[in-house]
Parts: structure tokens; C-alpha cells; sequence
């Protein structure tokens, strides 16, 4: 009787074990299905966060402006020759500033006076100092002749060919040594003529 009491014990254990086996192994299989795929991941470390797309911005031109402190880079603008240069009478009589394209023509002269005269693409001036020149041409009226540092008398005379004459401007320097200014200026003499005078103005007589 207690034999088969016992197996009927051992008969409800097993169905028991049996019942439990069969329903975990049921829900296993479930949450296997039905759990999306997961990537592996290290325990202790972040996931990896993807660093965003950069899109790269067009380049934009900038102009470098100079600012009030700097130093503007300057460029020589060409002159076609050397610069204006001042000529100094051997003896200290003088001096004129002669512009690029200028120079010393030729220096005569005699037992009374010095002639010195000056070339350039305008025409021609001279400077005489002592007695006894000749000035050239006649006067009928004289104008106003601007120096470094006096105002004198002279007579312009117009040619046929369109060139003029200056001829007959006296001065003294401080000893009472005579100087006679006169110049030769190329056809067109309206077009001419001022840069002659703005030469003339350049004369200082020591």
C-alpha cells in the first residue's frame, strides 16, 4: 500500500517537473522571437555617438583694407628721366632749377661778360653777367618778367613761325654786376611758353 502510494508521489513530481520544463522552454522560444537583434555592446563605455555631417560653407573672398595706422604701399610712378636738378654758377652768380630733359647747351664767353645757355624740349634760356652783350631783337613794349625773388622788364616778341622771343631783361645782384635774362620759346608758344616762364621764375641771382 505504501509502495504505490509512493510511486503515485513520484509519478505527480514528475509531471509537475515535466509541466515546468515544457513552460519555460515555451517562453524562452517566445521572447527569442519576438526581441529585435541588439548590437554588441562593451559594459562601462558609452555607445559611440556619429558626429554630424559637416557640409562644407563656400569660401568668401575678403579684401584686405588698410587700416589708419598702416603705411600705404606706394608705387613710383615712372618720369621718363632723371628729376629736376639745380645748377649752380661756377663763380656763385647763380642758380636755376632746371626740370627732366634740361641741360647746359653751351657756355661762351668774353673779356666783359659770361653767357651760359640752357636747353630743354620748350626752347632755350640765357644768362649773362658783366657788360657789353648785345641782346637780340628789338622792343616796342615791354612785360613784367618774373624771377626767384624780383620782378624785371623784358620784351616778348612773336615770330612768324608761332615760336617768341624774351630779349632784354636787366637786373643787378647786390655787387651792381649787370645780368641780362633772355629765352627762346618753341612754336607753339601758348603751349610753350609757361613752362619757359616757370623756369625763369626759378633764377636766383646771388
Amino acid at each position: 500500500m505504501k509502495s504505490g502510494i509512493a510511486f503515485i508521489a513520484i509519478l505527480v513530481i514528475l509531471g509537475f517537473v515535466a509541466a515546468i520544463v515544457a513552460g519555460g522552454y515555451t517562453l524562452a522560444r517566445n521572447f527569442t522571437a519576438t526581441d529585435a537583434p541588439r548590437q554588441f555592446e562593451f559594459f562601462g563605455k558609452s555607445k559611440p555617438t556619429p558626429s554630424p555631417k559637416l557640409t562644407p560653407s563656400p569660401r568668401s573672398s575678403h579684401k584686405i583694407s588698410s587700416s589708419a595706422n598702416s603705411s600705404p604701399i606706394v608705387s613710383p610712378l615712372p618720369t621718363g628721366g632723371p628729376g629736376p636738378t639745380i645748377y649752380r654758377q661756377p663763380q656763385d652768380k647763380y642758380t636755376i632749377t632746371l626740370p627732366s630733359g634740361w641741360k647746359v647747351d653751351k657756355i661762351s664767353a668774353t673779356k666783359t661778360y659770361s653767357t651760359t645757355t640752357f636747353d630743354g624740349p620748350s626752347g632755350n634760356i640765357s644768362i649773362t653777367f658783366g657788360t657789353g652783350k648785345d641782346p637780340i631783337g628789338g622792343c616796342s613794349e615791354t612785360t613784367n618778367l618774373q624771377l626767384a625773388d624780383r620782378t624785371i622788364s623784358a620784351c616778348f616778341l612773336l615770330q612768324k613761325d608761332g615760336s617768341q622771343l624774351i630779349t632784354r631783361g636787366y637786373t643787378k645782384d647786390k655787387a651792381g654786376l649787370d645780368f641780362t635774362i633772355e629765352a627762346y620759346i618753341n612754336s607753339p608758344s601758348n603751349t610753350n611758353g609757361p613752362i619757359i616762364l616757370d623756369i625763369i621764375k626759378t633764377i636766383d641771382i646771388e
